[in-house]
């Protein structure tokens, strides 16, 4: 029983981050269309500015979980659940980005 909970913990858990991500993600995207839109971006270079930060803090979460919540590590399948988590919390960000681009 205690293993489902933890599972669920770490399900739910991933899946705040992988949503805050893609929920950071479509900001920049639609910052990054604004500026295109005003004509304000400084070179084509810039696809979609501040990525790579964005992924480092990302990878900083991620590490500060492993950190702060080792609980959810000592299992070998609960990682799995983490994972999954945030392959789902994003994958919902993404799914929401697309679906509002194809009804405006």
């Amino acid at each position: 029983m205690v293993n489902v909970v933890l599972a669920l913990v770490g399900l739910l858990i991933g899946g705040a981050i992988g949503y805050g991500f893609g929920a950071a993600q479509r900001a920049a995207l639609q910052k990054h269309k604004k500026m295109q839109d005003a004509g304000h971006l400084p070179t084509g270079w810039l696809v979609v500015p501040g990525s790579m930060t964005r992924v480092a803090v990302l990878l900083l979460v991620l590490v500060t979980i492993q950190l702060l919540l080792p609980f959810l590590f000592q299992n070998a399948n609960l990682p799995w659940f983490l994972t999954g988590g945030v392959v789902l919390g994003y994958g919902w960000a993404i799914f929401r980005t697309a679906k509002s681009m194809t009804t405006t």
